[in-house]
């Protein structure tokens, strides 16, 4: 049973805002307590959330005659389909503004194709038929607008609508189809991010359990085996020749002779099962990449954006890759959230392929090309530029480049598609067209996952050691001073100080052993925070490791100092020698524990356990710590002993986000006496967790709202309206407990209930 969706019409809403010019009505945030016509039922969702976003109240009116109320001024704004009354109000020649949801964030689909999956079962043939046709009827249909509307204008026509406005329609529609990119596809994260908007908006109506599902399988019955022809090309051609960009890592690279990368993966797949060798010629840049393919007759380009226009001689193969891209700014900048944002900033990216590809989207973003990557991280930290934008598969690398003590993820580009990636084939080549579609088309969407994962996770592994580099090298630095001042003394002095530099050194080589095994075992580990806040949190975590190491690193060069002191003034002996040595072990041990302590608590659980949930408050806590003694801000802990069953990380990620939380409206407000106080209360089979500050309260007028996703009491540039939301999810929705705030003659109360368990 269930429902089975198979194909998206429009990959955006076709639902908006619509206001007169004359209203003055400029920016979402004039049409608090204006009167407004709105859908109540699903239609009106995104629009919903979009008002509920900027905590805007309306007066909600029905929507029957809402063009000739507009007009009359008896609403100020009316909800409206964009292909429809924008147009209707250019003909009466009135000036409109709309207000489209994914300018704020929320994106949705148009018009999907659904059947059941008992249908499915039953007639997979007519099923994929009824796809294929429906897909093709459209495309058709978008490809010859003059036909259609000729046609519409004379049989169908039952609105009385003109051509022009048939036109206007036909455009409309077209756009919002994604036609000529990914017209049709349904994206899993994009489907989870809308149940997730539909569940909170609508008062949990909805299930969601049926979203793993929910897409239908595309092409499952499509024939993939090679015709005679295409086995016999393949015999004759023997060689393909591949022009690769080698500086795309880890995306796709050409290193040390290899293909190598997620793309690299691809290839060594293709050519196991089309047995046949691939020739490569690399490129390090652009216009090296246009040398390559003009000169060297590549049969194919490894990877391009598949609606791109750059190579006019090349057709694209269906897409296996497909990517978004993002923001990365100082960090002391304000969070990206919709295209107003990006409004009057300028951006540079690092190829032109990538200034083509979003000016065939965003023509008016300013957009400038730099190559090299110490010229952009020096342009970010002047201010001469907002921002650099690259694909999110490359973003990492690019934030290691340039240190996430300056950069951060600050948003992604909101275009139309995500984007596509595929493999660029000669146009005299056109059955090696059909054969790599069909060869890409054999690979499990489930290795392409495992590709895009083991990449990830390599690439992080690189990303910590680069953001590590600095103290690590620090404290080499300055043990192999220590251990050069020891030889030099042992050559004057004895044979006991030649034992205690042999100590030293024996410690500097373990600890470099197990710093790179800890950096080498150090994983992804917010897997919950949806992609924006995950990323964004990367430099917060390093920036707690950095703080507790500040003493530590100042305590050793205080003792190097002093050892490097006394040696000038001939003062050393064996006494003080031994000393050095075991403060010197004592911090290095001090420092080698915080990056356990940040180690264990961020690893990721996959499997529910049964835990203590007073540990995964401490250790939440004792990450706060140092941050919050920075603001004079205690914690009062009453906390028993007793188990419950989930995540343990996950939990603590949600200590942290309410104390945080309640850390920030402490220091707004300037409270005297800051305190949070966290208790355990056990109620026969029930565990509830209390954290309650003192700062006042949250507004009783927003209190209802904390919990949706992007609402944020904060600024800007400190909040993304994320945390909460992801808190909820986590308590709610993974460990089936509950979460909820309310207000005491303190301050703000969250309670978290969970079923206790018995410990195993």
């Amino acid at each position: 049973s269930g429902v089975v969706a198979m194909m998206a019409i429009f990959q955006e809403s076709l639902y908006a805002l619509m206001v007169l010019e004359s209203s003055g009505i400029n920016l979402l945030e004039a049409m608090n307590s204006k009167k407004i016509s709105i859908y109540e039922n699903v239609n009106g969702v995104s629009l919903k959330a979009m008002l509920s976003s900027r905590n805007i109240s309306y007066e909600a009116k029905p929507m029957e005659e809402k063009i000739d109320n507009l007009l009359n001024k008896e609403i100020d704004a009316t909800a409206v389909y964009l292909s429809n009354e924008p147009y209707l109000m250019q003909e009466l020649g009135i000036d409109i503004k709309t207000f489209d949801p994914k300018d704020y964030g929320f994106k949705g689909y148009g018009d999907i194709l659904y059947t059941s999956r008992e249908t499915i079962n039953k007639n997979p043939e007519l099923v994929q038929k009824m796809y294929e046709m429906s897909k093709k009827g459209w495309e058709y249909a978008f490809a010859h607008e003059e036909e259609i509307v000729d046609l519409i204008y004379e049989k169908y026509n039952s609105l009385n609508k003109s051509k022009k406005a048939l036109h206007y329609e036909a455009k409309t529609l077209k756009k919002l189809s994604g036609y000529g990119s990914n017209f049709g596809e349904l994206n899993k994260d994009k489907i989870q991010s809308i149940s997730h908007l539909y569940s909170y908006m609508v008062t949990h109506k909805y299930n969601k359990k049926w979203l793993d599902s929910f897409i239908y399988k595309e092409n499952k019955f499509i024939n993939n085996t090679l015709t005679t022809k295409e086995k016999e090309y393949l015999k004759n051609k023997k060689e393909i020749s591949v022009c690769v960009q080698a500086e795309l890592y880890p995306l796709d690279a050409y290193i040390d002779n290899k293909h190598t990368g997620m793309v690299g993966d691809i290839y060594t797949i293709l050519k196991k099962n089309m047995q046949i060798k691939f020739k490569y010629f690399s490129s390090k840049t652009d216009q090296e990449l246009n040398r390559k393919v003009k000169y060297c007759g590549c049969d194919i380009i490894s990877i391009i954006a598949k609606n791109q226009k750059r190579f006019p001689n090349f057709k694209p193969t269906k897409s296996f890759f497909k990517g978004d891209f993002l923001v990365i700014s100082k960090n002391d900048k304000s969070f990206l959230r919709g295209m107003n944002d990006f409004k009057n900033k300028r951006f540079v990216v690092r190829y032109n392929s990538y200034k083509d590809y979003i000016f065939h989207f965003l023509p008016d973003m300013e957009i400038e090309v730099i190559h090299d990557i110490l010229t952009i991280k020096e342009l970010l930290l002047n201010d001469e530029i907002y921002g650099m934008i690259d694909i999110n598969y490359l973003a990492d690398i690019a934030i290691n480049t340039m240190g996430y003590k300056h950069v951060k993820i600050n948003g992604f580009i909101p275009l139309d598609s995500k984007v596509n990636g595929s493999i660029a084939v000669r146009n005299s080549e056109p059955m090696l067209l059909n054969i790599l579609n069909k060869e890409l088309q054999k690979i499990p969407s489930a290795k392409i996952s495992e590709i895009k994962e083991k990449w990830k996770i390599t690439r992080y592994t690189k990303e910590v050691d680069y953001e590590l580099i600095i103290y690590i090298s620090i404290l080499f630095l300055l043990l192999s001073t220590i251990g050069f001042i020891w030889t030099y003394i042992i050559q004057k002095k004895n044979k006991a100080l030649k034992k205690a530099k042999n100590k030293i050194l024996y410690l500097n080589n373990t600890l470099e052993d197990r710093v790179k095994e800890e950096v080498r075992k150090n994983e992804e580990q917010q897997l919950l925070m949806l992609e924006q806040s995950r990323l964004a949190q990367r430099g917060e975590i390093i920036n707690m490791i950095a703080h507790q190491w500040k003493q530590p690193l100042n305590n050793l060069s205080l003792l190097t100092q002093t050892v490097v002191i006394k040696y000038k003034r001939d003062m050393l002996d064996d006494a003080i020698m031994t000393k050095f040595n075991k403060r010197t072990q004592h911090q290095i041990i001090e420092m080698s524990n915080i990056i356990d302590d940040f180690r264990n608590f961020f690893k990721p659980v996959k499997e529910k356990v049964i835990f203590e949930i007073s540990d995964s408050i401490d250790h939440a806590i004792n990450i706060l710590i140092p941050i919050l003694n920075e603001e004079n801000i205690q914690i009062s802990r009453i906390l028993n002993p007793c188990f419950i069953e989930g995540y343990p990380s996950e939990m603590g990620q949600t200590i942290i986000n309410i104390i945080n939380n309640a850390k920030d409206a402490l220091v707004e407000k300037n409270i005297d006496n800051k305190t949070i106080e966290i208790k355990i209360i056990q109620e026969r089979n029930i565990v509830k967790v209390t954290i309650e500050d003192n700062a006042g309260g949250i507004p009783e007028n927003i209190i209802e709202n904390i919990f949706n996703p992007y609402f944020s009491t904060k600024n800007k540039k400190n909040g993304t309206g994320l945390g909460l939301y992801m808190s909820k999810i986590i308590i709610e929705e993974h460990m089936q407990g509950k979460l909820n705030a309310t207000n005491t003659n303190k301050g703000a109360l969250f309670t978290l209930e969970f079923s206790k368990v018995n410990k195993r």
